[in-house]
């Protein structure tokens, strides 16, 4: 799925020259795309914190050298693989790791939706 600010034409070009081996561009929204994803890679990304969340395998490939601060993914607290190497990739990909929410993580966000809710219509909060 590309970033929404990436060219989609130069996206489109792409997943057509690897349309043999099963690449595909999703444009589907993303709303719902955890419904129908079966393992996420990506780089930094807010969507890989989603899908680790609804429990979708997911990595971030980190490349060899980079700097560590810049993904600033909660990789522990999700248990979000890290790949460094095309050969982790392909490993991840052979058998991809489940993630995993710790229990205080959790606890935080723990009805969040509802509690977020309460102080808007409090006036507490400006939506």
């Amino acid at each position: 799925r590309p970033h929404p600010d990436d060219d989609s034409e130069a996206w489109r070009r792409f997943a057509y020259d690897y349309r043999h081996k099963g690449v595909r561009l999703d444009d589907e929204p993303s709303w719902a795309c955890h419904l129908s994803t079966r393992m996420a890679v990506g780089l930094s990304s807010m969507m890989l914190i989603e899908f680790a969340m609804a429990g979708v395998p997911v990595a971030s490939f980190q490349v060899q050298g980079s700097d560590e601060s810049y993904y600033g993914l909660p990789v522990k607290e999700l248990g979000i693989a890290v790949l460094r190497s095309k050969h982790d990739l392909e490993q991840w990909f052979k058998e991809p790791s489940m993630p995993h929410v710790s229990p205080g993580l959790e606890a935080l966000h723990e009805a969040a939706i509802e509690r977020i809710t309460g102080l808007i219509l409090a006036g507490e909060l400006v939506a």
